[in-house]
């Protein structure tokens, strides 16, 4: 086998197991992001409702008065601190801060029973 031969064969060897390598190491520390479990409670209070925020499980957001409300006011009906807890958790889910605005809470609270 010539010079020339024996070189395009290391080259190609050597590049062979650097793409071996590069692949081990994207297989090791890019595993895929598995989406995060959030659920909610809602449960009474002490003169109305309020809920829970778990993630994994875990208690993440207390929340037993009307946010962006004056006061620490509960919430006067299960359905009004349902609605403001799925609200959160779909903000959540779509990475956005869990944060209600004065004209959400506002559409939440007009919802009659």
């Amino acid at each position: 086998m010539n010079a020339n031969k024996k070189k395009n064969l290391l080259v190609l060897t050597v590049s062979f197991i650097v793409a071996v390598i590069v692949w081990c190491m994207v297989q090791l520390y890019y595993k895929p992001v598995m989406p995060v479990a959030w659920n909610r409670k809602v449960y009474q209070v002490a003169n109305g409702w309020g809920y829970d925020i778990y993630k994994k499980g875990e208690l993440y957001i207390q929340q037993t008065f009307i946010p962006v409300k004056t006061g620490r006011e509960p919430f006067a009906s299960e359905k009004q601190a349902a609605r403001a807890a799925d609200m959160v958790v779909e903000k959540l889910k779509k990475g956005q801060l869990p944060v209600l605005s004065k004209d959400e809470i506002t559409l939440i609270l007009s919802f009659a029973e």
